[in-house]
């Protein structure tokens, strides 16, 4: 029904818009608390870009307008995938988040599930003594689907173009100026 899939859009915008604030300030304070450091100043315009995506993606989607889903359809991509790895770790979560993950750690492997609540951004490369973990996030997972079948449907007045000049005056007007 229509109702619902109005409930899921923009249930998925708020959660963009949360996570999206959230990722912000989170990104505000790890500055500050880092002193500014290098290492932190290099990763810190990624995740900080990422997470003002999201709260853009987050207010155009409830304004129910086709960027706002194509850049929400990029923002739920971007939570997707969950990765930790002594190269390169990947894990943004805007709003909420579950994911079943595996993680292998020397010999062991286990398996869990995490959640989150707000927002997390974890982009790092090269850290030593690092465990591997996958996962995905399922409700990423289901934003995408809700996402990809959610079509734009403004009422039909707002679809047809204002009349032209030519349409609105009458041709014979302009064509009776001899």
């Amino acid at each position: 029904s229509n109702c619902m899939k109005n409930y899921w859009i923009k249930s998925i915008a708020v959660l963009e818009i949360i996570g999206g604030i959230v990722g912000i300030l989170f990104c505000v304070y790890i500055s500050v608390t880092a002193g500014f450091a290098l290492n932190v100043m290099v990763v810190l315009p990624v995740s900080l870009g990422i997470f003002i995506l999201s709260l853009i993606s987050g207010v155009y989607l409830w304004k129910e307008t086709s960027f706002g889903r194509r850049a929400s359809i990029i923002v739920q991509f971007i939570q997707l995938p969950k990765l930790i790895s002594p190269a390169f770790t990947f894990m943004f979560s805007f709003g909420l988040d579950l994911f079943p993950h595996m993680t292998f750690v020397n010999d062991y492997s286990t398996v869990g599930v995490q959640f989150r609540f707000l927002a997390d951004g974890q982009l790092f490369f090269m850290t030593q003594e690092t465990p591997v973990l996958l996962g995905i996030s399922i409700p990423a997972l289901i934003a995408l689907v809700k996402l990809q079948n959610y079509n734009i449907e403004k009422p039909e007045e707002s679809e047809q173009a204002p009349p032209g000049p030519d349409e609105y005056f009458g041709t014979e007007q302009i064509s009776d100026n001899r």
